[in-house]
């Protein structure tokens, strides 16, 4: 990250609108800077397995197609690209005629508190917001394209995700429960002997849409009106997905954060609106492989330097496996 605009955007006195103050949010793979009524956010200058950020022209591409794919669900939310451009004279600017050394996707300000991962935990979120956000995402998955994808890739990569999670959530180092983790492990293979067609029959009947990407609690704003941002732009083969798995993987996130009751109602709502529900064989695979996932990606974190978040890490993979254990055994 280039100290010299690190510093410029941390200064509120360079803004076009002089917010009083400029706060910064790192993700892992942006900066947002809050100035204001508006969230600037930036793509970090990185390469990864998965991206390519390392180059000016992939960032703009990817602002581009962020803010175009993001219009779709919050249209009054992605404002527009900020240039920050280097005048003759050397000086950074917001916009300006200069040479643009970065860009910016502009967005309105939305409030916290209404984000779902901060309304859950409050007593926030009635059944009335999951039903205004279940008639967002119908209408989304209505109008949403169907994803070319063979029944044998389709199935394939179910397998592949169950093998990845395996890898990770069966290392005895990380301290998970061995006893629990395989019969999770061996009731998903179960699954995908005996009831894979399950799944390939959402490929024939074309339930694979080009989805969300990455739909989360945080990403989720309940408004009114209802919002949902942060759609997945790096890479379109990851919002390939069942609108029900989708929602389901939500659901799921919910009843982690204390809100069990939030994923049957988005099933009930969606299937109504879809005229269309799947298998509840299907739905309870679906939510035991998300929380599987999530139980992954949290454990995972336990391979980088301990920066005294270890034990938080370990705690929410512990909470995911449980789901995993609910919905992929059938406990209770």
């Amino acid at each position: 990250m280039d100290p010299e605009l690190l510093s410029f955007l941390l200064d509120a006195r360079n803004y076009p609108d002089r917010p009083a103050d400029v706060t910064l949010i790192e993700s892992h793979m942006s900066l947002v800077f809050i100035a204001g009524d508006r969230a600037y956010k930036m793509k970090k200058p990185i390469r990864l397995d998965f991206l390519d950020y390392s180059r000016l022209a992939n960032r703009l591409t990817n602002c581009e197609r962020e803010l175009t794919l993001n219009r779709e669900l919050a249209p009054d939310i992605y404002l527009g690209l900020a240039a920050i451009t280097r005048d003759p004279a050397g000086r950074l600017r917001f916009g300006g005629a200069g040479e643009a050394v970065e860009w910016l996707v502009v967005m309105r300000r939305l409030d916290e508190a209404r984000l779902l991962n901060h309304a859950i935990p409050q007593h926030k979120v009635e059944a009335g917001d999951i039903i205004a956000l279940a008639d967002v995402l119908a209408r989304f998955y209505s109008r949403a394209r169907p994803v070319s994808v063979s029944p044998e890739e389709h199935r394939s990569w179910w397998s592949e995700m169950a093998s990845r999670n395996a890898g990770s959530l069966a290392t005895p180092a990380f301290g998970l429960p061995q006893e629990q983790v395989h019969r999770i492990l061996a009731a998903q293979r179960v699954f995908l002997s005996e009831q894979s067609h399950l799944l390939t029959e959402r490929v024939s009947t074309r339930w694979i849409r080009d989805g969300h990407g990455d739909l989360r609690p945080d990403h989720v704003h309940l408004g009114p009106p209802v919002h949902v941002i942060d759609r997945l732009e790096f890479d379109e083969t990851l919002r390939r997905c069942d609108p029900f798995d989708e929602i389901t993987d939500l659901g799921v996130e919910c009843e982690r954060l204390g809100a069990a009751w939030i994923r049957p109602l988005l099933v009930d709502q969606l299937s109504v609106h879809l005229v269309h529900r799947p298998p509840e064989e299907l739905l309870n695979f679906y939510a035991g492989m998300r929380a599987s996932l999530r139980a992954r990606l949290a454990i995972e974190h336990l391979r980088a330097p301990d920066t005294g978040k270890h034990a938080a890490w370990h705690v929410r993979a512990q909470a995911c496996l449980d789901l995993a254990a609910k919905y992929a055994c059938g406990q209770s």
